[in-house]
């Protein structure tokens, strides 16, 4: 069985070493690799208004944020609603924490501004007192947004502890020359943002000391993903793997069965630059650095089987 462990690994480079810290991701604005634009991630309480919770604030179950959470009312009428800013138009990231102690999975409509923009499915969590977290990509307007998830069957919504939206500051666009990678992208593809490619095609052609930017989303691999040895940037320009501003990618091993060669993302190269990634579900270990003088930053591992990140000598 996998162990549930959640864990942001934030490393800072000390010396020619890199030294891990862990810690909650705080909702406060970071300034992308590469980047003059900012994001901004703010935490919307599901009790706290303007948030509605079609249902009753409940805190019988432990583990949630804030005073308490939405249990909503088991009916399709059993909604929650929150009112997400935004400095400016574009895409952004909701992270939706919830926790599902029924059998079967909890499907409902996600409606943008009143709009029905996806038809997320919030599986079971084992307890609800167990919460996980559902990851969005949705497109907001500049100022004040409608955000709500309508239920779809007379079970209603899972409990409903918050919404974390993670939105940009700026329009400044990303770094000229960099690869675009989204999870509909092709292995062929130019990796433009108009003709994004794949992960693995994008780390076989980026140049030392270039960016490759992945897009919101979910990227299923069955899998390990792998930085080869002959993949290196340098001590003046590391190589970035970096989540496009204001968007999480997501890179999800859930396919893969729980075996100490089953990692998630390998890295292997030295003086790489990762940031803002999102990997979970991996047979082992989340991240496996085998390289030397990498950085790796704001970046979450999740559901894993093993370590969250593990290192293969003394020295990153």
């Amino acid at each position: 069985m996998r162990h549930l462990r959640h864990v942001l690994a934030s490393t800072a480079l000390l010396a020619g070493t890199l030294t891990t810290l862990s810690a909650t991701a705080p909702a406060s604005a970071t300034t992308e690799p590469g980047q003059a634009a900012a994001v901004t991630t703010t935490r919307y309480e599901a009790e706290t208004a303007p948030a509605v919770c079609t249902g009753t604030l409940d805190s019988d179950w432990t583990g949630y944020s804030g005073t308490g959470f939405c249990n909503g009312t088991n009916a399709t009428s059993g909604a929650a609603q929150f009112t997400v800013n935004a400095a400016t138009a574009g895409q952004a990231t909701l992270n939706v924490r919830f926790a599902n102690g029924a059998t079967a999975a909890r499907p409902a409509s996600l409606v943008v501004n009143g709009t029905t923009v996806q038809t997320p499915s919030f599986e079971a969590t084992g307890a609800w007192s167990t919460w996980a977290t559902k990851t969005l990509t949705v497109t907001l307007n500049a100022g004040s947004n409608t955000v709500r998830l309508n239920p779809t069957t007379a079970d209603g919504l899972p409990n409903v502890d918050y919404v974390e939206a993670t939105t940009a500051d700026s329009t400044t666009p990303p770094a000229t020359g960099a690869l675009y990678v989204s999870p509909s992208g092709t292995d062929g593809a130019a990796g433009t943002q108009s003709a994004p490619t794949t992960l693995t095609s994008a780390l076989s052609r980026v140049a030392a000391g270039g960016t490759i930017y992945l897009r919101g989303g979910t990227y299923a691999y069955a899998s390990t993903v792998t930085i080869p040895a002959t993949s290196n940037g340098t001590s003046a320009a590391r190589t970035t793997l970096s989540a496009y501003p204001g968007e999480t990618p997501v890179l999800n091993f859930a396919a893969q069965s729980e075996s100490s060669s089953n990692r998630g993302l390998q890295l292997f190269g030295s003086y790489w630059h990762v940031y803002g990634l999102v990997v979970e579900r991996a047979g082992d270990n989340g991240i496996y650095v085998g390289g030397s003088d990498n950085v790796i930053e704001r970046t979450i591992t999740r559901y894993r089987g093993s370590f969250a990140v593990h290192r293969a000598s003394a020295r990153w």
